[in-house]
């Protein structure tokens, strides 16, 4: 009886469709939207765009200019944020399938020219006002009185129970976004109770892949309290 193969035949094609799948959705069009933007400059610039193919002199000097250079369609400046989310795009644009390049064009010392115009532009960026990162304010507690005591949460009604659900998911377990919601399910929550108080409360016991990096997880991001009344 002929013993079967423990191990299967990876194409290269899978390769790299397994190693593209390694980051998100958002965070690939992020890397695609950063390496469309460096080919406009280049192009702008009577530059090749095919910067993947440049040595790391070469790299370096154009990433130089280019964190100089780079500005908005309508010549404002960018925040600190999207011009960090454009070097970090364009860093895993080059060590991404098909080019899979062994440097960092952030961390390597051959590219501390380049990095150090970054630094400038960041600090030039901020003295002109665009370094603040603006997050949303977060629901005041009356606010939140008036969105549970409201017919568009009513638990007696199916619409408001279902606004209800989706409401309490996002507010305690979806803290990185939701890209994970679509896959959770029953099976994702667990009821415990709270000796010392005598409440229950709902905890995510699924762990799941974070948003920016698909080897990492979330063991937990938050747990749901029973509060009376609600």
């Amino acid at each position: 009886m002929a013993s079967s193969c423990r191990f299967v035949q990876t194409t290269d094609e899978e390769r790299k469709n397994k190693r593209i799948k390694l980051n998100s959705e958002n965070t690939l069009q992020s890397n695609k939207g950063a390496a469309k933007v460096f080919k406009e400059y280049l192009q702008q610039k009577g530059e090749s765009v095919d910067f993947e193919a440049f040595d790391n002199v070469k790299l370096d000097e154009c990433l130089g200019h280019f964190y100089m250079d780079l500005r908005k369609v309508d010549d404002s400046h960018y925040k600190v944020n999207s011009l960090e989310g454009i070097r970090h795009g364009l860093n895993r644009h080059l060590k991404s399938p098909p080019f899979n390049k062994k440097y960092d064009i952030i961390k390597d010392p051959a590219f501390t020219d380049s990095n150090t115009c970054f630094k400038a532009v960041l600090a030039e960026t901020k003295r002109v006002g665009k370094g603040d990162v603006q997050h949303y304010p977060i629901i005041s507690e009356p606010d939140i009185q008036k969105l549970y005591t409201s017919m568009h949460l009513s638990i007696n009604t199916l619409q408001g129970l279902f606004n209800k659900v989706q409401f309490d998911v996002r507010m305690f377990f979806c803290r990185r976004g939701n890209e994970n919601m679509h896959g959770m399910t029953k099976n994702t929550f667990k009821v415990f109770t709270d000796d010392k108080i005598g409440r229950k409360y709902v905890k995510k016991v699924v762990d799941e892949l974070t948003k920016n990096h698909k080897i990492d997880k979330e063991s937990s991001s938050g747990i749901m309290p029973e509060v009376p009344g609600r």
